[in-house]
């Protein structure tokens, strides 16, 4: 209970770095959660474009970037001394119950920030505590260009309440793929998984016992020989005959990298950088014509 977050962000597709946002959302995220009301931390990531947007060539627009959650009442509220202190590698005493986390973790944050030429800022107001960040960036030509050209996919014949098991690294990642998957594909039925390693002999199980879709980030990176990939767990979910739909998620997307996710098994495989909605609308197509089209009874996939 309480592990909801609730998001908003525009349908737009800029340039940004996505290994330092993954830090600093990670982070935010994740502190926000654990620092913030035990019952009720009402966590919110919200994105906002500053200005007119055209997605005209090399048009820049700024951006801002806030995660939101209601404050532990049980803990010292935060003031601008104590985040000050941390940033300058002080403040490690005498506060034990610090409504924000460790303080390497904030440090990281605004490292990240700051080598993203982002301004950031952190506070306390009244119960409800936000770190807030903007930049600018390029605005980059939606995908749509290329739908529009063909009939649009009627999706209504996708079943509703399938069941979606996902792996993926990246805390912020994992709670964006669950939040979308639920409002769009229309099931409560979505588990996540990668936190650690150790989670991805989880997810084959869990997959295998009954998943109708596997999706899988391709670079799961956990460190020197704990590090796996994505078309690895593909290939293992195929040579235990899984007959579900299998998606791969990567930043690489070159055609000889396409011809691996179909090798291994995958039906299909998006870029980092698609919009979740997008992706889940092309999920639900990948499902009807591979899966249900394959079937005589969408019910007999497990």
């Amino acid at each position: 209970a309480g592990r909801d977050m609730t998001t908003e962000v525009p349908c737009l597709r800029v340039l940004l770095d996505p290994t330092l946002l993954g830090l600093i959302f990670d982070n935010a995220i994740s502190n926000a959660f654990k620092h913030g009301h035990t019952d009720h931390p009402d966590v919110k990531l919200a994105i906002e474009s500053m200005g007119n947007v055209q997605e005209q060539p090399k048009q820049m627009v700024m951006l801002s970037f806030r995660v939101t959650n209601m404050a532990n009442p049980q803990r010292p509220a935060l003031t601008q001394e104590y985040i000050s202190n941390v940033l300058a590698g002080k403040g490690q005493q005498g506060r034990p119950t610090s409504a924000i986390s460790d303080q390497i973790g904030l440090q990281h944050t605004y490292l990240a920030a700051e080598a993203h030429g982002m301004t950031i800022s952190f506070a306390q107001t009244g119960p409800i505590v936000q770190l807030e960040l903007q930049v600018q960036a390029e605005v980059l030509p939606t995908r749509d260009s290329a739908e529009h050209q063909r009939p649009s996919r009627d999706l209504s014949a996708f079943p509703p309440n399938r069941k979606i098991c996902c792996i993926d690294d990246s805390r912020t990642a994992r709670r964006l793929l669950h939040h979308n998957l639920v409002t769009w594909a229309q099931t409560n039925d979505v588990k996540v998984f990668g936190q650690e390693v150790s989670e991805v002999d989880l997810f084959v199980s869990e997959v295998l016992a009954g998943a109708h879709i596997a999706i899988l980030d391709q670079h799961l990176a956990y460190g020197g020989d704990n590090n796996v990939l994505g078309t690895d767990i593909a290939r293992r979910l195929v040579a235990q005959g899984y007959s579900g739909l299998i998606c791969i998620r990567s930043a690489n997307m070159a055609t000889e990298d396409q011809e691996q996710y179909a090798e291994a098994g995958a039906h299909c495989w998006f870029g980092k950088d698609m919009i979740m909605k997008d992706m889940v609308k092309a999920l639900k197509a990948a499902y009807l014509d591979s899966i249900v089209r394959d079937t005589s009874s969408v019910d007999s996939i497990v």
